[in-house]
């Protein structure tokens, strides 16, 4: 969603590396050592996504970028995470429409559900590890979160979205705050916040990907590049006005003291702490032991949702004028 904010305005940021259809538990773990192949999809931006998780390779390209700023959004953790020859996969749009899917699906040992109580724990594990090595990889550059909240709002009444969807944004909104939280803690002062104002997070029919839960108006996208140019080219008391960790991460609309949805979230993250199947990680990296409970069969509350899901940035890197390796063709 961070790449709609580029695409098509004029901006200080290019050219743009851009990552995406991976989640922070899939590139912490060790790389898939399977050799099946992922093929050809979405002129080749597709299979290079698919790779990049399966490889565990953002970090490692990210060091090879030279970014000047690096924006992290987290609308891919939407995705279902596999536990599967010893390490995690991201069961992505993209690895869904390889022959490969369905039987690593089949002897996965585990799905992980996002917005699940599981997964809300496995982020913050996985981001404890990543922080310091994206810290290593970009160096002394703004690093960014884009806060950017599900809603069941829609710009035109006269084209609502599902009936589910109001249930679907809390849900997946409770778990994007608990893990805007666990980034927090992870990068500490090092982390920067942008977000959009509560009026224009609303759900736009016209927007190029279509009708979405997290497909906004123009004027949010608006918001969100002025507040990364801000960043960018300001000055360090402009850049302080951003920290992450003197802020308070909640929803728009919720009240922090009363909110259910995250307080449910909380009670049944904490009741997985007693139980552990190893995960073969990173080679570079020391991590606790994955943390296990029952198998969660069922999808998060309203986390089956028809919207199109192409178009999405969890990862987006700016460097001004340098060579670009991987240009996503729709920029």
């Amino acid at each position: 969603m961070t790449r709609d904010a580029l695409a098509g305005r004029t901006h200080p940021f290019d050219p743009i590396a851009y990552f995406a259809r991976t989640s922070w538990t899939s590139q912490v773990a060790g790389p898939w050592t399977g050799t099946e192949a992922v093929g050809e999809l979405h002129g080749r931006s597709g299979e290079r996504m698919v790779q990049e998780d399966l490889r565990k390779l953002i970090v490692p390209r990210l060091a090879g970028e030279r970014p000047d700023l690096l924006v992290i959004d987290l609308v891919d953790e939407r995705f279902r995470v596999l536990e599967v020859d010893g390490t995690r996969v991201t069961l992505s749009d993209y690895l869904e429409q390889t022959p490969m899917a369905a039987p690593m699906l089949a002897r996965a040992s585990r799905v992980v559900e996002p917005a699940s109580p599981r997964r809300i724990q496995d982020f913050a594990r996985a981001a404890a590890v990543l922080a310091p090595r994206l810290v290593r990889a970009v160096g002394d550059v703004p690093i960014v979160l884009h806060t950017a909240w599900w809603t069941s709002t829609v710009v035109d009444p006269s084209q609502p979205l599902y009936a589910s969807a109001p249930r679907a944004a809390a849900t997946h909104n409770a778990a994007l705050a608990a893990f805007a939280r666990s980034l927090q803690s992870a990068f500490g002062p090092r982390l920067l916040r942008v977000q959009a104002s509560t009026e224009v997070i609303r759900a736009d029919a016209a927007h190029r990907w279509g009708l979405a839960l997290y497909h906004y108006e123009p004027a949010y996208y608006d918001q969100v590049l002025a507040q990364l140019v801000e960043i960018a080219h300001g000055t360090p008391a402009d850049r302080q006005r951003y920290r992450a960790d003197q802020t308070v991460i909640v929803p728009p609309g919720a009240d922090v003291g009363r909110w259910p949805g995250l307080a449910r979230l909380r009670r049944r993250a904490r009741g997985l702490a007693r139980r552990r199947l190893p995960v073969r990680t990173h080679p570079d990296d020391h991590v606790a032991p994955v943390q296990t409970d029952r198998q969660i069969a069922d999808r998060a509350e309203g986390g089956q949702q028809p919207a199109d899901r192409r178009g999405h940035a969890d990862l987006t890197v700016s460097r001004h004028d340098r060579s670009v390796t991987h240009r996503d063709p729709d920029l």
